[in-house]
């Protein structure tokens, strides 16, 4: 999106100082397309159909006192994807991504389904805890967000806003409108474009502002893609000093991606304009395990601007449990004066018998040990339902003539398929055993038609496996050996 947008967004991190929250917010959209939800399945029949989702999580510090509290509604969509990427502060849901855009290149389908959102907080002005604030949102019939809101406790101090999208017929988002408000009255406005390349990925979009009666265009972001769909460029253009709304603006920000073979972002080298001219401002690097969607290791070094030399920042590790998924992660920060890496924060999650999360406990370091209470307790809270989206059985069979491909065969740790689906759409894959029972079913998000499912689990033999896209249409249908 406009970066102009994505700045005023509010982010909520303990670990990063804030002139660099707005980069980290950027980095985790960018890593959330990668991303798989690994939860909420389990190997035995009895639950396989049993999933859930979050209805609350609470937050204390090492005193026991409540610093942070959120409360869930619920439609019929129950989608539900935990952040492994990130894990560097309690909201590892993704809440706080814009409804109005992110760097999936879609702007439609967000990562939690919720219809209500209340948060309760410490007050930064009284330092009291206490209700914060509301959002709500609304959605169509194919899951996409149409309109969402936030109402705040003190709407002196915080405006109000809300946001709706509108939709083409191909159902790619049009435009986006974004009204903060004082007192139930808009007060000012946003109006967001978005233009398409040949392949319907995202290419630009246009931000403009309501003043003084009349639109001005207030920034441009493009976007450019490599051979294989991959986002390789972002360039966003603006003038945040010109209250003229003069239409040529330097460029603000440009970030530069590289994948691996599997499509995961591997680096980001981010530029940023320093009054003068764009300078670089940092590179992160990411690493990630086999068969892993997220990353294990995350190392950012910085430009000092001043001096002109890079310089490490920070590292973060994750551990990973038998299930592939994070529980302890180690941050380091960079000391100049010692020249090395040293402690400063520890995460331990906890997961249940869905592999959800239901704790995550970050330890602080002390400039000597970590402490034996932990810093600050995240406790999830969740519901559980009989997911009724995927046919009662899914016999395995051949299908034939058809365009999907399913990969390697055998398969020993990952099993990939490319199929065709717009927009980088949610779809769920089945995998069941030689006599149809299911032992496996993930929901996936595709990149560019590649998705990928981690079967190093299952025993050796034979099995089915069906990916169905969320209208229930079956993309593929086929067997497969396990070795």
């Amino acid at each position: 999106m406009g970066m102009a947008l994505a700045s005023k967004a509010q982010t909520v991190n303990r670990h990063f100082p804030a002139n660099v929250q707005k980069h980290h917010k950027a980095l985790m959209q960018l890593l959330q397309q990668n991303q798989v939800s690994r939860s909420a399945y389990r190997t035995t029949t009895a639950t396989i159909d049993t999933l859930q989702y979050l209805i609350a999580q609470r937050t204390r510090d090492s005193m026991a006192n409540m610093t942070d509290s959120v409360n869930l509604t619920w439609g019929s969509s129950k989608l539900c994807t935990y952040d492994y990427n990130d894990m560097l502060y309690p909201f590892n849901y993704p809440y706080n991504t814009s409804p109005m855009f992110n760097f999936k290149g879609n702007f439609t389908v967000p990562f939690l389904h919720y219809l209500t959102f209340d948060h309760w907080t410490v007050d930064p002005t009284t330092l009291v805890y206490g209700y914060f604030e509301t959002w709500q949102a609304t959605y169509n019939a194919h899951n996409d967000i149409t309109g969402f809101s936030k109402t705040f406790a003190d709407s002196t101090l915080y405006q109000n806003m809300s946001f709706v999208n509108v939709f083409s017929a191909s159902n790619t988002i049009d435009t986006g409108y974004w009204f903060n408000e004082l007192a139930g009255t808009p007060d000012s406005a946003f109006q967001q474009y978005f233009s398409y390349n040949t392949a319907g990925k995202i290419s630009e979009d246009s931000v403009y502002e309501y003043h003084a009666g009349r639109w001005y265009i207030v920034s441009k972001s493009y976007y450019t893609y490599d051979g294989l769909g991959d986002l390789t460029q972002i360039d966003f253009y603006a003038n945040d000093t010109d209250t003229t709304f003069s239409p040529s603006f330097p460029e603000q920000t440009q970030y530069i991606n590289t994948y691996n073979s599997s499509h995961q972002l591997i680096t980001v080298a981010t530029a940023v304009h320093n009054g003068t001219s764009l300078q670089p401002f940092a590179t992160d690097t990411f690493v990630y395990a086999p068969g892993a969607a997220f990353h294990d290791i995350w190392i950012e070094w910085e430009y000092d601007m001043i001096n002109s030399f890079w310089t490490p920042y920070f590292t973060m590790t994750k551990y990973l449990n038998a299930e592939g998924l994070p529980d302890t992660v180690l941050v380091a920060d960079w000391d100049s004066v010692a020249a090395a890496y040293l402690p400063a924060s520890m995460y331990v999650a906890t997961y249940n018998v869905y592999n959800n999360p239901d704790t995550l406990k970050e330890y602080d370091y002390n400039y000597t040990y970590y402490p034996a209470t932990p810093s600050y307790n995240t406790v999830y809270y969740y519901n559980t339902y009989y997911d009724t989206t995927i046919p009662a059985a899914v016999q395995p069979m051949p299908v034939a003539n058809s365009s999907a491909m399913i990969y390697p065969v055998p398969a020993k740790n990952e099993l990939n398929f490319q199929i065709s689906v717009s927009n980088d759409q949610p779809i769920m894959a089945v995998i069941t055993n030689i006599i149809g029972q299911r032992v496996m079913k993930q929901q996936i998000f595709t990149n560019g038609g590649k998705a990928a499912i981690d079967v190093f689990s299952l025993m050796p033999g034979t099995y089915g496996i069906e990916v169905i896209d969320r209208s229930g249409r079956s993309l593929i249908k086929q067997l497969f050996n396990k070795e």
